[in-house]
């Protein structure tokens, strides 16, 4: 049992890898150029990237490159590079709604396994997990800010986002009385950006 779970967690790994790397991309760069192809987002904060789809793998670093649209069967994914407040270094982030408050956010995915015995031996069972975090940044604003995260581990979503959007007092009392909640983050930077100063 144990054996054919890891054995079909390898090959849905090799499979997304192997598919990703079909994933139609642009890549656009500081220097105003672009580059069309096939890429992926690896975890070196690095887009691995080709012309062709049997040309040579390269790698690209953010330090190069403004943002990256990546093509997928769920979508097509925008991912930039922004410093966020507290952090030391600057994180990799997808690009939901640019305007004056643009909306970012990372999801975090994987699997978490549990082993519990059942009186006739041990069993195992597989759960998938999601947990989004939402980052906004002001125009003029240098660093993005964390406004709590969806799932596992949610910070107190309410507080940080009334303190936020606190120059509009009508969007912030929404907030505080919950008439707007974290699933409702991309209408609440919708409305700032429509009726706020």
């Amino acid at each position: 049992m144990k054996k054919s779970i890891l054995l079909f967690v390898l090959m849905v790994s090799v499979y997304t890898a192997t598919y990703a790397q079909r994933s139609k991309a642009i890549l656009f760069f500081k220097d105003g150029t672009e580059k069309e192809g096939f890429g992926k987002l690896n975890s070196q904060k690095q887009i691995k990237f080709r012309t062709e789809r049997k040309a040579e793998v390269v790698k690209y670093s953010f330090d190069v490159l403004d943002r990256a649209k990546i093509y997928t069967n769920n979508g097509i994914h925008e991912y930039t590079l922004r410093m966020v407040k507290g952090d030391t270094v600057p994180t990799i982030l997808e690009i939901v709604k640019i305007g004056r408050i643009s909306l970012y956010k990372k999801v975090k995915e994987g699997m978490n396994t549990m082993q519990y015995g059942n009186g006739y031996g041990q069993t195992m069972s597989m759960h998938h997990y999601s947990i989004k975090n939402y980052y906004v940044q002001k125009e003029g604003e240098e660093m993005v800010t964390h406004l709590g995260s969806t799932g596992l581990f949610s910070k107190n979503f309410k507080k940080a986002a009334s303190n936020y959007f606190g120059s509009c007092p009508k969007l912030a009392e929404r907030i505080n009385n919950k008439e707007l909640k974290k699933s409702d983050i991309l209408e609440i930077v919708r409305l700032y950006n429509k009726q706020c100063e």
